[in-house]
C-alpha cells in the first residue's frame, strides 16, 4: 500500500466525517459550507504539493501522476467554488426545507470519488469511483424536501444513473471477456499485440463509454440534465455542473489514449461531439428559464471539448484540461449569480433577471461577464479555451467538425447575450427584488469565479503550458 497516492482523499475523508460530527455536536450549519471549502483548499495544497510525483500503490489499482494531479485540481477548483456558494446561499434551510449539514458531507464524499475515477487504473476502481461520485450527487439532487421538482429531479437523476452503472458493469465484463484483465496498462497490451477478442473489447469499451458519457451529459445521455437542473437546489447544480464532469472526462481521455487506443472509437465520438454541439445550442435557443439555459449550453460545451478528444493529441488534450478549467468558473459562477438574486431553491427565469442591471449593477456586471465566457467572446477564458480546442483539431485534420463546432459556438452568442439584454435593456416585470444585498458567503464565490472566467483568457500561455506539461506524461 502507499498512502501517498490517495493523501488528498484522505483529506476529503477527514472533512466529510468532522463536518457531520460539527453538526451533531454543535449545530453550527451555517459555517460547515466554509469548513468544506477549507478541506477542499486543503485537499488541493497536498496535490500541489506532490504534483510531480508518481505516486502508485494498492497492488497497481492506483496511480496518481501528473495527469490526475491536474485532474484532481480542476474538479477541486470547480468543487471550492461550488461549496462557497452553499456557505452563503442556505442561512435558512430549514424554513426552506433544504437539508444541513448533509449537503457538505455529501459533498465531500462525493468528490472521494470523483478523485477515483482520475487516479484509478483498473475498472474495479472505476465502478466503486462512479459509485461513490453517483450516490451523493442523488440525495443531493433531491435536498430540498418539501419540494415536490427537486424530489422529482433526484429520483430522475437516479433511474438515469442506475442504468448508466449496469452499463459500465456489463462493460467492464465484456472487456475482460476479451482481454483477460481489469488494468488498463494490461488491456492496452492485449489490444496491441492483438490477443484481444477485438469485437467483445470494442462492444465492452462503448458500453464503459456510455456509463462516463451519461456523467458528462453528452448527447443521446443528456436527458436527465435539463430536468435535474431545474428541479434540484441552485447551489447542488453549481456543484455537479462542472466537478462530475471533469472527473469524468478526464477519466475518458484516459481510457481513450491509454487502454483502448488500438479501437476505432473516434468516429463514434465525432458523432456524440457533433450532436452534444446541435442539440444542445437548439435547444438552449428556446429556454426562458435560466437553469435548463445553463443546462441544455453545459451540452454543448461538452461537445466541444469532446472536439479535442477527437483530435487526439497532446496539444487538444492539454486543451481539454485548460477548458474545464475555464468552464468551472464559468459555470459555476453562473449558478452563484443565481443563488444570490435569491433563487437557491427556485428555478429563475429571463422575466426574474429583466432590469437587474439598474437594481443590482454589480451584480449584472458580473452575471454578464460569465455569460460572455460561456459565449466565447474575447477576452475570457470562454474564448481562449474554444480557440485553442479548435486549432489543435484543425491540426489534426477535423476541420469539417471545427467548422461545425465555430457555427454553433456563434449561434450560441444569441441565447447568452439575450440574458445580458433583459438585464440591462428589458423592464422590470417582477416586483423589486427582496435581496438588498448580496450575501457576504457569496461573494468571494463570485470574485473567484469571475478571476477563473477572465485572467486565463487574458494569460492563457502559462496555464496551456502547465496543462501542456501534465498530459506528456498520459501520452
Amino acid at each position: 500500500m502507499n498512502f501517498a497516492a490517495i493523501a488528498p482523499e484522505l483529506v476529503l475523508c477527514a472533512g466529510a466525517f468532522i463536518v457531520m460530527i460539527v453538526d451533531v455536536s454543535s449545530g453550527a450549519r451555517r459555517n460547515l459550507g466554509w469548513l468544506a471549502a477549507l478541506f477542499i483548499a486543503a485537499a488541493a495544497v497536498v496535490t500541489m504539493v506532490q504534483f510531480d510525483r508518481i505516486e502508485a500503490g494498492f497492488a497497481g489499482m492506483i496511480l496518481a501522476d501528473r495527469y490526475a494531479n491536474l485532474f484532481r485540481l480542476v474538479i477541486y477548483l470547480g468543487a471550492f467554488l461550488a461549496a462557497l456558494t452553499s456557505a452563503g446561499s442556505w442561512k435558512n434551510r430549514g424554513s426552506a426545507g433544504v437539508f444541513g449539514s448533509e449537503f457538505h458531507g455529501l459533498m465531500l464524499v462525493s468528490i472521494i470519488g470523483m478523485d477515483l475515477l482520475v487516479i484509478g487504473a483498473h475498472m474495479a476502481v472505476f465502478f466503486l469511483g462512479l459509485e461513490i461520485l453517483s450516490l451523493p450527487l442523488y440525495a443531493m439532487a433531491a435536498g430540498q424536501v418539501r419540494s415536490d421538482e427537486a424530489v422529482e429531479a433526484g429520483a430522475k437523476y437516479f433511474l438515469n444513473g442506475a442504468f448508466a452503472s449496469g452499463f459500465l458493469l456489463f462493460g467492464i465484463a465484456l472487456v475482460y471477456g476479451g482481454t483477460g484483465s481489469f488494468t488498463l496498462e494490461r488491456i492496452g497490451q492485449a489490444i496491441a499485440e492483438g490477443v484481444a477478442h477485438d469485437l467483445l473489447v470494442w462492444i465492452g469499451a462503448v458500453l464503459i463509454g456510455i456509463g462516463f458519457l451519461f456523467k458528462i451529459a453528452a448527447v443521446p445521455f443528456h436527458a436527465w440534465a435539463p430536468d435535474v437542473y431545474a428541479g434540484a437546489p441552485t447551489p447542488t447544480v453549481a456543484f455537479f455542473s462542472a466537478a462530475p464532469k471533469a472527473a469524468a472526462l478526464g477519466l475518458l481521455v484516459r481510457l481513450t489514449l491509454t487502454a483502448f487506443q488500438g479501437l476505432p472509437v473516434t468516429g463514434l465520438l465525432w458523432g456524440i461531439a457533433w450532436l452534444s454541439m446541435f442539440v444542445g445550442n437548439l435547444w438552449a435557443l428556446r429556454q426562458r428559464d435560466l437553469k435548463r439555459l445553463l443546462a441544455y449550453s453545459g451540452i454543448a460545451h461538452m461537445g466541444y471539448a469532446l472536439v479535442g478528444l477527437c483530435a487526439g493529441q497532446a496539444g487538444s488534450i492539454g486543451a481539454i484540461g485548460f477548458y474545464l478549467l475555464g468552464y468551472a468558473g464559468m459555470s459555476v459562477g453562473g449558478f452563484a449569480v443565481l443563488c444570490a438574486l435569491g433563487h437557491a431553491g427556485a428555478s429563475p427565469t429571463l422575466d426574474s433577471v429583466a432590469g437587474l442591471g439598474r437594481r443590482h449593477p454589480w451584480l449584472a456586471g458580473v452575471l454578464s461577464l460569465f455569460m460572455f465566457a460561456l459565449a466565447g467572446i474575447p477576452p475570457t477564458v470562454g474564448f481562449a479555451g474554444k480557440f485553442v480546442l479548435f486549432s489543435e483539431a484543425v491540426r489534426a485534420g477535423y476541420v469539417g467538425l471545427v467548422i461545425w463546432a465555430v457555427l454553433f459556438s456563434a449561434l450560441s452568442v444569441y441565447y447568452y447575450l439575450r440574458v445580458v439584454v433583459a438585464m440591462w435593456m428589458w423592464p422590470t416585470t417582477e416586483a423589486e427584488s427582496a435581496i438588498q444585498r448580496v450575501p457576504g458567503g457569496l461573494r468571494p464565490a463570485l470574485a473567484l469565479s469571475a478571476v477563473v472566467a477572465l485572467l486565463p483568457g487574458i494569460a492563457p500561455q502559462p496555464f496551456l503550458d502547465w496543462a501542456g506539461k501534465s498530459l506528456f506524461w498520459l501520452l
